[in-house]
């Protein structure tokens, strides 16, 4: 007689398990369907139109420039009028910009060779030790795009700010229906982030997770970050709301994706650092499975494992180190990044469908960029 195996394994397969429960979430979490979408289209819109509500999307790279326009217009479509699209690029996407017209049709567009002037970049680099004219990414552009907008071109009603990737097919997962869906239909003045959790699986990434199992022995800050990644569904997006009157405060990280790093991080300083705080994290949960945009970009678990062995990297140096993001002075903030600077080299697996053998890779780290405020009181910007 044949033996009967069951179709899937699920964590109440795994050998050795004695109980199984469902975690709850720091705070909101919401699954929203279409269905109950569609039914709240005009709030969305109404939503969207508010002039509290922003958009920032970084353009940093020709690959990216096959599905911006794309990823724009779908933010248009859903009422986000032009001049409250701010659109942060590099220099070698200028031509893109232009060609697009992005101005004309009334777009903030922000060059980060021009917003590097705003920083003291040796100033930075001698006090934090991150080089930001050296180092690029969206981190660092976001950063810079937020000092802008703070201490040059106050934008007084801004309240809601997202954040959208370029590089995937907005249209087809439509990310501001989900995140809009959980900020305009259940509004909380207490909500700080708004973060994505979405299905990769074309990516291949359902093994990656963020190996905090050995933080919670480590320490008392150990266990404080492995309860805190434990009460968030991460998955590598980058469609995020935050709430803007706090972005001074924000440390950023200044290459890799910006949606497993800086909110996080960002999230412990505001939130789960402290027992009374009274700010929350919410979740929406976009079921559809992401595509990749342009003729390129299924750069897959390659890139993904760099991420998450960076989130992974980042926390743990945090936790050597014995002091949470809330309580860094500038001497922390260099401190860390010059261990994290030597942190160069690691093994990744190869790409999607490529079975060959692991590769060794040498790859500079990311490195923390302090919140506006520190730069600040520092005298490192220029403003």
């Amino acid at each position: 007689m044949l033996q009967s195996f069951p179709q899937k394994r699920t964590v109440h397969n795994f050998p050795n398990v004695i109980e199984v429960q469902r975690l709850s979430c720091q705070s909101d979490f919401f699954t929203p369907n279409l269905k109950d979408i569609n039914l709240k289209h005009k709030n969305l819109e109404d939503y969207f139109r508010s002039p509290t509500v922003g958009l920032l999307l970084p353009l940093g790279s020709k690959r990216e420039s096959y599905s911006f326009p794309q990823t724009l217009n779908y933010a248009l479509e859903l009422g986000i009028a032009p001049e409250r699209v701010i659109v942060v690029h590099s220099p070698k996407t200028k031509t893109v910009v232009d060609d697009l017209g992005l101005k004309k049709k009334g777009c903030l567009v922000l060059n980060e060779a021009d917003l590097l002037k705003l920083f003291d970049a040796e100033r930075i680099h001698s006090r934090f030790a991150v080089d930001i004219a050296k180092h690029t990414g969206k981190g660092r552009a976001f950063a810079m795009a937020f000092a802008y907008l703070k201490y040059v071109s106050s934008w007084k009603t801004l309240k809601d700010l997202f954040f959208l990737d370029v590089d995937a097919n907005a249209n087809q997962f439509q990310p501001l229906h989900y995140l809009g869906y959980a900020q305009a239909i259940f509004p909380d003045d207490q909500r700080l982030f708004l973060l994505t959790a979405q299905n990769n699986a074309l990516r291949d990434n359902h093994y990656l997770f963020v190996m905090r199992e050995y933080w919670r022995h480590e320490s008392d800050l150990g266990r404080h970050y492995a309860a805190h990644f434990d009460q968030l569904v991460w998955s590598l997006t980058g469609e995020i709301m935050l709430r803007w009157d706090i972005a001074e405060q924000i440390p950023f990280a200044i290459s890799y994706g910006i949606e497993s790093v800086w909110q996080l991080f960002a999230a412990d300083w505001v939130a789960s650092s402290l027992s009374d705080s009274q700010y929350k994290i919410a979740q929406v949960v976009n079921p559809q499975t992401k595509r990749d945009g342009g003729t390129v970009g299924q750069s897959g678990r390659c890139y993904d494992a760099t991420m998450y062995r960076q989130l992974n990297l980042m926390a743990w140096f945090l936790i050597k180190h014995g002091k949470p993001l809330s309580q860094f002075t500038a001497e922390d903030y260099h401190t860390v990044n010059t261990c994290l600077s030597k942190a160069d080299r690691t093994v990744i697996l190869p790409d999607n469908e490529d079975h060959g053998l692991p590769y060794s890779v040498q790859l500079k780290s990311d490195l923390f960029i302090p919140p506006l405020a520190m730069l600040a009181s520092e005298d490192c910007l220029r403003i």
